[in-house]
């Protein structure tokens, strides 16, 4: 993404923008599932899963996935618009069904052993 300053004059909002998500990758004590839509203009995919790979290695706590065809909402949406408003989201199909058996299957696991 671009530099924030480039983004919004909003001080609070650059600030929240520029977080590093990965300090707090590292200091969580859960296990973690980073889902991505495959479709996603908000995030960069690629990206962040390719970032994700050497905490992976340092923490075996992280897993990743992308649901094909999915946008940040995890929808497949008739045309993306990257704007969210009552009118786009009524454009929307129904939620990735991916979405919900990754997630069933990562809890699964998760709790299997508890």
């Amino acid at each position: 993404m671009p530099n924030t300053s480039h983004l919004t004059n909003n001080a609070a909002l650059r600030r929240k923008l520029d977080d590093d998500p990965v300090a707090a990758v590292l200091t969580a004590n859960v296990p973690l599932l980073f889902l991505y839509g495959g479709a996603d203009p908000w995030v960069p995919v690629a990206q962040s899963v390719e970032r994700l790979k050497p905490l992976s290695g340092q923490r075996h706590n992280i897993e990743s996935r992308i649901i094909a065809g999915a946008n940040h909402e995890m929808m497949f949406p008739v045309t993306e618009t990257m704007q969210q408003d009552a009118k786009t989201d009524l454009n929307d199909a129904p939620q990735a069904p991916a979405y919900f058996m990754v997630l069933g299957s990562w809890l699964s696991r998760l709790f299997q052993s508890r």
